[in-house]
């Protein structure tokens, strides 16, 4: 028998954990009487309300879905999911914007984006609509330092600009793409190559990089060649190269400390530096995530029990199709274990699941 797990019993079975967790957290640390008050979605009938931290009733299920409270805020849906619409509530459960959008509203900068007819427009958290929803974008992004991306159907296509709270163009749409801003500077890509704008619409690093990433503590990483010629470094906001272009691929510096994979195509193995590029974790791993905190995970991908090769003979009929299901129906397991930021492993390598990586 198969058995088929929808959306919501997925996120229903998250939240449920999550609230006995928390639950347990709560008995063997006590609350202070001033603590912010939380509450939990649950869904009874088909429809979702709220909980608190006792299992108490605090808003009727009502509502066609709902989503965590963050920020005092909870983002509901009155309709199915192809034609509801999304509003806002807060913690009495009283509407505080009317489910009218077309889309969630997401908070950022204090600001979220909303779609009424086809039209976007934005809103604050006292769920009051500061610019109408007057623009026909074909696609919006998060505010962040005062200045949102958005994509405008022009005669040459598609472009991105930069929108600001005021509903004004501080970068006109000619951009090919455009990104959220990160420590002041936007990564924007013009004519083919990527470059850094400022809040104000200046080019602060004109458009050079065949590849590039967004800044993270004040350093980005970049390469000069294109996909398959890449070779990643890390650039100041001055555009100056601080650590040369020698990786096969470099994630961006979290807590002074940035994941690069060395070696080529399936050879590639990761490894960590710090800021002067030193290598702090010798490139040996398959498996990496970022640092959180003090630690990260580490590991290695073993492929194991392979189908038979008459299953994919019976199903697929070219060889190119055989091959590349005789590759993905291995079993994949991965061995993993937590290093620290010397690179020693806390613990013997073990199979397991530690999540998404990068």
């Amino acid at each position: 028998m198969r058995y088929w797990i929808t959306r919501s019993t997925t996120r229903f079975i998250c939240f449920t954990i999550a609230f006995i967790f928390l639950s347990l957290v709560e008995i063997l640390i006590p609350c202070s009487a001033n603590e912010q008050k939380t509450l939990y979605p649950i869904i009874k009938n088909g429809k979702w309300g709220f909980i608190d931290r006792t299992g108490q009733v605090v808003i009727e299920p009502a509502f066609d879905d709902a989503w965590p409270f963050e920020n005092d805020l909870a983002v509901i849906r009155k309709g199915d999911e192809k034609t509801g619409k999304y509003g806002l509530i807060d913690l009495n459960g009283k509407i505080i914007f009317q489910p009218l959008s077309e889309k969630s509203p997401y908070f950022s900068d204090d600001v979220a984006w909303i779609r009424i007819n086809n039209k976007w427009g934005l809103i604050d958290k006292k769920g009051s609509i500061i610019i109408q929803p007057e623009f026909e974008f074909e696609g919006v992004s998060v505010f962040k330092e005062g200045l949102s991306p958005v994509l405008v159907k022009t005669d040459g296509g598609n472009k991105w600009g930069y929108l600001n709270k005021k509903g004004q163009f501080v970068v006109e749409p000619i951009l090919e793409q455009a990104a959220y801003f990160t420590d002041g500077l936007a990564k924007v890509k013009f004519d083919g190559k990527y470059g850094y704008i400022d809040t104000s619409g200046k080019y602060a690093i004109e458009p050079q990089f065949a590849l590039a990433g967004m800044f993270y503590e004040n350093l980005a990483n970049v390469a000069l060649q294109p996909t398959g010629d890449q070779k990643y470094g890390f650039i100041d906001k001055s555009g100056k190269f601080v650590i040369e272009p020698r990786f096969s691929y470099a994630d961006n510096f979290v807590n002074g400390i940035a994941c690069v994979l060395i070696g080529e195509g399936k050879d590639w193995k990761a490894g960590y530096i710090d800021k002067t590029g030193k290598m702090i974790v010798p490139p040996k791993y398959e498996w990496w995530a970022r640092f959180n905190g003090e630690y990260a995970n580490a590991g290695y991908f073993r492929f194991e029990n392979p189908f038979l090769e008459i299953t994919y003979q019976v199903l697929f009929k070219d060889q190119l199709k055989k091959r590349y299901c005789k590759f993905l129906c291995y079993e994949r397991k991965l061995k993993f274990t937590f290093i620290d930021k010397n690179g020693k492993e806390l613990f013997p390598l073990m199979y397991g699941n530690t999540g998404s990586q990068g």
